[in-house]
């Protein structure tokens, strides 16, 4: 399982040498502005708890990622018309709240969380106080950064 979620990661960009460096280092971002607060947009947030890996989140992103390249689109729905919550039921993981957050074209983890970041919407689901877990995958050009909270 890690070492195929690895090869989603490969980039010839400096960057994490493994998968498990990649998780580490871009839940360590996403963490950072959790635990200080930020402000999304004009909108001041309060620090939130941080979050936890979930490997069926980063299933669910990495197959989001797969499909969105093999097929050539930019979406939150699937060409099948499957939404986030379709994908997470199918990748096992029994939740209340989801979000999701996408991109197309960055070359690094500060290069995508700077854009999130930037973007009110995609900040909002970063600090969304109501989410514990996160998953994340890049697939060539294709970023699926999965959030969710468990029943």
């Amino acid at each position: 399982m890690g070492l195929l979620l690895f090869l989603l990661f490969i980039n010839p960009n400096p960057g994490p040498a493994n998968y498990e460096q990649f998780k580490a280092v871009i839940l360590e971002n996403v963490n950072r502005y959790r635990s200080k607060g930020c402000n999304c947009g004009g909108r001041k947030m309060k620090a939130v708890a941080t979050l936890t890996w979930d490997d069926a989140l980063a299933r669910s992103a990495a197959q989001h990622a797969i499909d969105m390249e093999r097929q050539n689109y930019f979406n939150h729905v699937s060409r099948d018309g499957r939404s986030i919550g379709d994908r997470i039921d199918a990748a096992g993981y029994d939740w209340y709240t989801v979000a999701e957050n996408i991109a197309y074209g960055q070359r690094s983890i500060g290069q995508v969380m700077d854009e999130w970041m930037r973007s009110p919407e995609h900040c909002a689901n970063i600090m969304n106080p109501d989410v514990r877990h996160m998953g994340v995958a890049k697939k060539g050009n294709y970023w699926v950064q999965d959030f969710g909270a468990r029943r």
